[in-house]
C-alpha cells in the first residue's frame, strides 16, 4: 500500500478547519487563514471554502456578511490580500434563498425571517455589502454569478494571493539589493559573427571570447556599435537580454514603476538612467559582462528619468547558471 503523504494530511487538516471556521464561526482563528471568503448568504462562500481546502491544502475561513451588523474585529487582523469578498447578481441570490430556505435564517435591520428570500431585502443587502467593500477597497472582489466553484477558485482566487518569493528572491530581498534579474540567451547570442579581434574587450578573462554583435547594426567597428546598443539606439543582440526581475529597492532607486522595467531589454533600461554625466564604458562594461557571462563591477553615474538629480551608483554582474551550465 502507498504511504500517506504529507500533502494529504495537509488536505484533510485544511478541510477540517474550513468546517471549523464556516459562516463565521471561531473568529480568533482567521489570523491563521490562507484565505477569508467574505459575503451575503447564499453566495456560495462554504462550497467554495471546502472546495479550495480539498483541493490545494489551503486554510479558509468564511464570514457572513449580514445587514446593518458589523464584521468580527478580527477579519482586520488578516492580510487584506488574503481577503476575498463574494458578490453576486441579485436575482441568482433570490433563486438560491427560495430553493434552499430552511431552519432558521439570519436577518439583519428591522426585517424578519420572512424577508429573508425576498427580492427587496436581497437587493437591500446587497447594497449593504458593496458600501462595505467601497470602505475596504484592500479587500478582493469576486462576482460569483454564473460560474463553477473550481473557476472561481482557480480563476478569480488562486491568482490573487500574496506569492511567496522564490529563495533566491528572498534572499536578494533580504539584503535591500537595488538589483535587476536579466535573462541571457546563449543560444540566440551565438548565432552572431565571430568577435572582431580588434575590439578591446574589458579586462577579463577572454581565452574563449563569445560572438559580437554583427555589422548589420551599423557603425564603425564593434566599440561603436556596442555603445549604439548601450544608449537603446539601435535594435540588436543587446535587446534579447530582457529584464525578467525588479527588487523594491531598484524600483525606489530610480523612480520608474516595475512594471515599466520588467519584460524590457537592459540596454533600454541602461538607456533611461543615461545622463550627461554617465561615462558610456562603463555601460559597455555591464553589457560586456553579461554579454560573456562573467562576473564584473563597475561604479556608474546614472540620471534618474524626467530630468532628475545624478547618483553614482557601484554596479555588479553575477552570471547564474541552469544546471546545464548556461
Amino acid at each position: 500500500r502507498k504511504p500517506l503523504s504529507a500533502a494529504y494530511f495537509r488536505r484533510i487538516e485544511a478541510v477540517e478547519y474550513a468546517i471549523r471556521q464556516d459562516d463565521g464561526n471561531l473568529p480568533k482563528n482567521m489570523r491563521s487563514a490562507d484565505i477569508v471568503l467574505l459575503g451575503i448568504s447564499r453566495v456560495q462562500k462554504t462550497p467554495l471554502s471546502t472546495y479550495i481546502a480539498q483541493q490545494f491544502g489551503l486554510r479558509v475561513a468564511n464570514c457572513r456578511i449580514v445587514l446593518g451588523t458589523a464584521l468580527p474585529p478580527e477579519i482586520y487582523e488578516v492580510n487584506p490580500r488574503r481577503v476575498f469578498a463574494l458578490m453576486s447578481h441579485a436575482e441568482d441570490v433570490h433563486k438560491l434563498r427560495r430553493r434552499r430556505q430552511h431552519g432558521s435564517v439570519v436577518v439583519g435591520g428591522d426585517h424578519t425571517e420572512a424577508d429573508y428570500a425576498t427580492m427587496p431585502y436581497i437587493q437591500e443587502e446587497i447594497r449593504w455589502c458593496e458600501e462595505l467593500l467601497a470602505r475596504h477597497p484592500e479587500w478582493t472582489p469576486v462576482d460569483t454569478s454564473g460560474i463553477s466553484i473550481e473557476e472561481m477558485a482557480e480563476h478569480r482566487i488562486l491568482p490573487y494571493l500574496p506569492r511567496c518569493p522564490t529563495p533566491l528572491e528572498a534572499a536578494l530581498e533580504a539584503l535591500s539589493c537595488n538589483l535587476c534579474i536579466v535573462r541571457v540567451d546563449n543560444n540566440d547570442i551565438d548565432r552572431y559573427a565571430p568577435s572582431d579581434a580588434t575590439f578591446d574587450y574589458p579586462p577579463y578573462d577572454t581565452s574563449t571570447p563569445r560572438a559580437a554583435p554583427p555589422a548589420a547594426l551599423g557603425g564603425s567597428g564593434p566599440e561603436e556599435r556596442l555603445e549604439e546598443e548601450t544608449l537603446g539606439a539601435a535594435d540588436g543582440w543587446a535587446s534579447e537580454m530582457r529584464v525578467m526581475f525588479v527588487s523594491d529597492g531598484l524600483e525606489a532607486l530610480i523612480g520608474v514603476p516595475k512594471d515599466e522595467l520588467l519584460h524590457q531589454s537592459v540596454a533600454g533600461l541602461l538607456g533611461r538612467l543615461r545622463g550627461p554625466r554617465t561615462e558610456p564604458a562603463a555601460f559597455r562594461g555591464i553589457l560586456w559582462a553579461l554579454f560573456a557571462g562573467k562576473e564584473r563591477t563597475n561604479v556608474v553615474t546614472c540620471s534618474r528619468p524626467g530630468g532628475g538629480d545624478d547618483f553614482v551608483n557601484e554596479v555588479h554582474v553575477a552570471p547564474i547558471r541552469d544546471a546545464s551550465g548556461l
